[in-house]
């Protein structure tokens, strides 16, 4: 492999980004700090090996029937380096969970026509996606029913944003834990190398 596909490795590698696994020849120097000519095959796959280095969004689903809670939360999230989508019901959810996929599903209670228990039922009955509620009752009854229809998660109203991406965060680590030393094959893309397991 060229110099530039090492240039591309020490640029893009770091904490929890996978890097190449291209092993400097016997006699190269180091030249990782040279820039890689624009238009060149090794600039082409310096792009590829970027795409593959750079995590996924992941996706949300917020479910919520008042715009003045459902829109500030869409922004946060989406500042937070999540992919939102919104709907203003349980119906509305529905054709959004058929069509695309999602991480997690945020949705409020208490909404008109089919309400956010039903739509959990729904949810945990089809999938093992993770579901948050959000809800004005704070009575231990209601936090019990809504962890016991299959709610990952219960949260009261008023809430602290910053805490709501906090615990998306956790959840969203036990639902998709990082793959242990040896448990994923490297993936091969012409002369790149990428090795989940090992970071490189």
């Amino acid at each position: 492999p060229s110099p530039n596909f090492r240039r591309c490795r020490a640029r893009a590698s770091g904490p929890g980004v996978v890097a190449a696994s291209l092993p400097k020849k016997g006699g190269d120097t180091d030249d990782s700090q040279r820039p890689v000519a624009s238009g060149s095959p090794d600039a082409a796959g310096c792009r590829r090996f970027k795409q593959l280095a750079r995590p996924m969004p992941q996706s949300l689903l917020i479910v919520e029937d008042e715009a003045s809670i459902r829109e500030p939360l869409v922004s946060y999230f989406e500042r937070n380096q999540f992919r939102v989508k919104e709907a203003k019901s349980a119906v509305e959810a529905r054709t959004l969970l058929t069509a695309h996929t999602f991480d997690l599903v945020i949705s409020d209670i208490m909404m008109p026509g089919e309400d956010g228990l039903s739509l959990c039922r729904h949810i945990r009955a089809t999938s093992n996606l993770p579901v948050i509620l959000l809800t004005a009752k704070s009575e231990e009854l209601d936090r019990i029913l809504g962890l016991e229809v299959g709610a990952d998660d219960y949260v009261v109203k008023p809430f602290s944003p910053r805490e709501l991406v906090a615990r998306v965060k956790a959840i969203l680590r036990r639902a998709n834990p990082s793959p242990r030393s040896g448990g994923d094959q490297p993936v091969r893309t012409g002369d790149l190398v990428v090795d989940p397991a090992r970071h490189e």
